[in-house]
């Protein structure tokens, strides 16, 4: 058996030693002296042509999608109304810290030179006849006209005028809520014969404005407006205060304004930064016109001076960052 194992075996590795390899070595490899591709700086070059391009692309496309009011040559070309001021959006403000409190607190401001500009514009309109009654309107919720008509009020009352600010939102009235006050009566009430006048006209201490709010509901808000008594009290109220700022509803949203308009001496049409869409402005402008009523001019809201100025539009707003040393933010 072991004779028989040992002769196998021998066989096996005579048998292996027979097989040679197919494969020989031609020639030794050498390594690689030069790069087998274009190089790094190839592949960034072309990298930057294409995302120069796919940027340009998205830019055009976002520019196209935007329909925003972002400049003064914008509502000049669209809408046929002068830019009265740009209005900063105040980001560095206090904790619960309201816009015309800020307006206070720095009357050296951007925002308050924006305001100041408002004020100073409506005034130099009519020379003759200086504009009493100011009526603030937006073509949508949310644009910041109340924050806007408390805060020109405010700054004319900073100016020693006596001021009155009347809520004729009477759908959505926010004056007293943007001044931190809880009402028991307003202009509803005095209009129905429930209150006296000097019962629903309030006086902010702090702000120095006088306001009449709007509390209760009333079923036909356009009827109201529209009254003889309510012209009646406008005119009454002329006499008794050198300012008068009306706050009115939006122009798309409900006809209101368009009654409420016709009690003022000028009208402020307030378009948020990038927010209020050309088609809202456009049709809010043209139902304004239709009745005859001319803004004064526009003020663009809660702008983001630093980006407004970055995009170069060509107004007042370009020249921001150049013009700060001259403001105490």
């Amino acid at each position: 058996i072991y004779e028989n194992f040992l002769n196998r075996f021998k066989e096996t590795r005579e048998q292996l030693e027979i097989v040679q390899p197919d494969v020989r070595i031609v020639s030794m490899a050498n390594p690689p002296t030069v790069p087998s591709t274009p190089g790094k700086k190839i592949f960034a070059a072309g990298g930057l042509v294409v995302s120069f391009g796919i940027a340009a692309l998205l830019a055009i496309v976002l520019d196209r999608m935007d329909r925003g009011i972002r400049s003064a040559k914008q509502i000049e070309d669209r809408l046929g109304l002068s830019t009265l001021s740009l209005v900063p959006l105040l980001e560095k403000r206090k904790k619960n810290q309201k816009p015309y409190q800020y307006l206070m607190e720095k009357p050296l401001s951007a925002y308050a030179e924006a305001l100041r500009r408002v004020y100073m514009a409506v005034k130099l309109s009519n020379v003759d006849r200086e504009p009493k009654v100011v009526l603030i309107t937006s073509s949508l919720p949310q644009e910041g006209k109340t924050t806007f008509a408390v805060s020109l009020a405010t700054f004319a009352s900073r100016s020693h005028k006596r001021v009155l600010v009347i809520d004729l939102d009477l759908r959505h009235p926010s004056v007293h809520r943007e001044l931190g006050w809880q009402i028991s009566g307003g202009l509803v009430e005095y209009m129905a014969g429930e209150r006296t006048l000097e019962e629903v006209i309030h006086h902010d201490l702090e702000t120095g404005l006088h306001f009449l709010p709007i509390k209760g509901q009333t079923t036909n808000p356009t009827d109201l407006l529209d009254s003889q008594k309510m012209r009646l009290l406008i005119e009454s109220l002329r006499d008794t205060y050198d300012y008068i700022v009306l706050d009115s509803a939006p122009l798309a949203s409900v006809t209101d304004t368009r009654v409420a308009a016709l009690l003022a001496d000028k009208l402020i049409y307030c378009i948020r930064w990038g927010q209020n869409m050309i088609g809202a402005a456009e049709d809010s402008v043209r139902g304004l016109r239709e009745v005859n009523i001319e803004p004064v001019g526009a003020v663009l809201t809660m702008v983001d001076m630093k980006k407004h100025a970055q995009y170069g539009y060509g107004d007042i707003g370009q020249y921001y960052t150049q013009s700060q040393k001259y403001y105490v933010n």
